[in-house]
């Protein structure tokens, strides 16, 4: 019996010997494929043929030579073969090889179309293997990972977006998780707008300023919940050589005046004595003085609370007690804090003995003093830190408490953020130095209460702890160590704590007479390390579980303008883009100090904003000390 042995019977026969074999039968209308078993072979090595003869004459001979049988693929042996009367064309399958749709593949060869798709002769050799669990595949889809084969195709896992905050819509789009914040507005001016725990929005009446009507010469304020009015606007400046009106639409105008008194908007009797009140008679125009007992500068840097009296500008001796036994205190041109060494003193350890004043600093010898930090289990990592661009609410804080007094111009709302006027030249390397992890910023929250309450918080230098090196620092609870640098071992106490309430959502912290190292990169091999006087912290914090899960907000501060030169004389070439002598000029002809940082009425360092973004995070022990970049 002549069998025909393949599969794809027609497509083959029509293709390879049909149209280029001469003599041979019509396939369409041959016998069919053979079942016996010792012929059909689906295994590398096939055989075709054409088939039975008729029953009562023999076929014609359908080839003469090899060269007839060509059928013009590479994965077949052509030849002609000699059976008895009939000389046939067949066709035998190279070894490793797979015959697809009138296509030859080489084994392991993947589908055009499919990537789980694949040629594996000792399976078939005229059809595609599919290969379940292979991780070869792509199903396509940006929203999902561990891409892989399985009975019906490529598939993958979706991607979790859940960041477990209620307040926030979880999803992924283009591969990327996002997470947008629930919008709570009622679109009323008196409330404040939040979301709970829960995902619920929360609209807590205020008692800001609003607008009612539209008319500026009117005080509007809220009132549980209701803007209402409340009397109009006072717009007497003090200033009798001005004429003070209100325009609904503009609010107070300043107008100038002309009599006896006045030229315009200047009073023509002033003997700029800050220490008498000029008066002026308004009839004659004639000046006359009153003592008055005014604050006021008597030019003496070591007097303090100076005010006038019987004319003449005093005040009280400074005190220049710096509260350190190894320093010697006096005033020359001001405070002057000279250390001592060798003498006796207290440290404050009960633990410590030899105690002696060594270059200003009580020092003893803690030999036997142990400590093992505990931290508290509520921190937050600061994922995100710019410095404030300008003075507009967000950028930075009230920092002096005068809501009067803001920088730098234009400005509004008492925000005090002077040196906002640098922050094109950080912010760009500060938000590399915090997405790679060279900056690293966390915040402790001790005794914290697990609500509304006062207690203390602290901020450190930090680095990922040895355990969990590939945690990403930007989105999980990665554990932290501390830098022991802001972190006193030998009380087991962090070197700053500041005063700290939660009300509601909102978190602030800090104030006058707190300090803190900041170092802000300029460059992958250049920072710049100031300190920061009167750091305050006020952000807003989402609470779940008793535990601060994000917070949002400004921490502020003010740098002295000498220590803000030092600090960019120090810096490498090239940090900047101007050399440190031409910038230093620049710095005190732009930014103007506007904090006092010591209380003695003088204005002596420059406010600074720095917005953040933090999530939670784990201190677990102390580290080595951080080496900032030179």
């Amino acid at each position: 019996m002549r069998t025909l042995i393949i599969t794809s019977l027609t497509l083959v026969l029509s293709i390879g010997c049909e149209d280029s074999i001469p003599n041979t039968p019509d396939v369409s209308t041959g016998a069919s494929p053979s079942t016996d078993t010792e012929s059909a072979d689906d295994s590398a090595g096939s055989v075709f043929d054409f088939g039975e003869p008729g029953p009562d004459t023999p076929p014609e001979p359908t080839c003469t030579t090899d060269t007839e049988c060509d059928d013009g693929l590479a994965c077949t042996t052509d030849t002609c073969s000699d059976e008895g009367e009939v000389q046939t064309c067949r066709w035998t399958l190279v070894e490793n090889t797979c015959l697809i749709n009138s296509i030859c593949y080489q084994a392991t060869d993947i589908a055009p179309n499919d990537a789980c798709l694949e040629c594996e002769p000792m399976v078939s050799t005229d059809d595609w293997t599919r290969q379940v669990g292979a991780a070869q595949c792509d199903d396509g889809e940006p929203c999902t990972e561990d891409d892989s084969c399985t009975e019906t195709g490529c598939e993958g896992t979706v991607i979790s977006c859940d960041d477990g905050l209620a307040c926030t819509t979880d999803s992924c789009v283009a591969g990327a998780c996002q997470f947008i914040a629930v919008e709570c507005n009622d679109g009323n001016q008196c409330t404040d707008d939040s979301c709970d725990d829960s995902g619920d929005c929360l609209f807590t009446p205020t008692d800001a300023a609003c607008d009612l009507d539209g008319d500026k010469c009117t005080n509007d304020v809220c009132t549980d919940g209701e803007c209402l009015a409340t009397g109009s606007l006072n717009c007497d400046d003090g200033d009798f050589c001005t004429i003070d009106l209100c325009d609904a639409d503009v609010g107070c105008i300043t107008l100038p005046t002309q009599t006896p008194c006045c030229a315009g908007e200047v009073a023509l009797c002033n003997d700029d004595d800050p220490c008498t009140d000029d008066l002026c008679d308004e009839l004659t125009g004639e000046c006359s003085t009153e003592y008055n007992t005014a604050n006021c500068d008597d030019g003496d840097p070591c007097t303090v609370e100076d005010t006038c009296l019987a004319g003449e500008c005093a005040g009280v001796a400074a005190t220049c007690d710096d509260g350190n036994p190894c320093t010697a205190d006096s005033c020359d041109g001001g405070c002057v804090h000279l250390p001592v060494s060798d003498t006796p003193c207290d440290d404050g350890l009960e633990c410590s003995t030899a105690d002696t004043c060594q270059n200003g600093q009580c020092v003893g010898d803690t030999s036997d003093c142990v400590c093992e930090p505990v931290f508290s289990p509520v921190a937050n990592k600061v994922v995100a830190l710019q410095l404030g661009t300008d003075a507009d609410i967000g950028q930075g804080l009230d920092l002096d408490g005068d809501a009067s007094t803001c920088a730098p111009s234009p400005c509004s709302s008492g925000v005090d953020n002077a040196l906002g006027l640098i922050a094109a030249l950080a912010n760009q390397s500060l938000a590399e130095s915090v997405e790679d992890g060279s900056l690293i910023l966390v915040i402790e929250h001790i005794d914290f209460p697990g609500g509304e309450g006062s207690y203390s918080a602290s901020l450190y230098r930090a680095k990922l702890a040895p355990e969990n090196l590939m945690c990403d620092l930007q989105t999980s609870v990665c554990d932290f160590l501390v830098n022991p640098g802001l972190y006193d071992p030998n009380v087991c106490a962090p070197v700053i704590e500041l005063p700290t309430e939660l009300t509601g959502d909102q978190l602030t912290a800090g104030g006058p007479g707190t300090v803190f190292p900041f170092s802000i990169p300029l460059s992958p091999t250049a920072s710049l390390d100031i300190i920061l006087y009167n750091v305050q912290l006020q952000t807003t914090i989402t609470l779940e579980n008793g535990i601060i899960s994000a917070m949002t907000g400004v921490l502020g501060g003010a740098v002295q303008k000498d220590d803000l030169k030092d600090a960019i004389s120090e810096l490498p070439p090239g940090a900047l883009p101007l050399p440190p002598e031409q910038i230093a000029p620049l710095l005190d002809t732009l930014i103007q100090n506007d904090i006092d940082t010591d209380g003695d009425g003088v204005k002596d360092a420059a406010s600074i904003g720095i917005t953040l973004e933090a999530i939670a995070t784990n201190l677990v022990g102390l580290g080595e000390p951080i080496e900032d970049t030179p």
